[in-house]
């Protein structure tokens, strides 16, 4: 992990997101959730989030474990879904899963990541 003076803060928060991926993946009558976005955006969006996100707590070199564990979770949520009777499961959004997930480590290689260390910084937080 980073040296971040909230490094437990931006963990848990970045675990509550997950949560949240999980629960709306997986709850009754999340598919009625009306968005101006289509389901393979939001797919997209809800991965390149985590992947950021986590790319914002972690070292470069955590960059793959990230990645390889953001695909399993998107497979394995799929693989939920497909016994679930309310769910259906679509290869089409694990392909908008690892579109965001590869868009995430882009954008974090490029200049998101280590995001929270900035914010820190910005707030005047000094690691002590």
């Amino acid at each position: 992990m980073l040296p971040l003076r909230w490094g437990k803060f931006w963990l848990a928060s970045g675990w509550i997101l997950v949560v949240l991926v999980v629960v709306l993946s997986v709850m009754p009558g999340a598919t009625e959730l009306r968005l101006t976005l289509s389901d393979k955006t939001g797919h997209m969006l809800a991965y390149l989030v985590l992947t950021v996100w986590f790319a914002g707590v972690y070292t470069r070199s955590r960059y793959p474990w990230i990645v390889v564990g953001l695909i399993l979770l998107g497979g394995g949520l799929e693989m939920v879904q497909r016994q679930l009777l309310h769910r259906s499961a679509e290869f089409a959004d694990l392909v908008a899963n690892c579109i965001g997930i590869s868009a995430g480590i882009v954008l974090s290689l490029i200049f998101l990541g280590g995001w929270c260390l900035r914010v820190e910084r910005l707030v005047g937080v000094d690691r002590k």
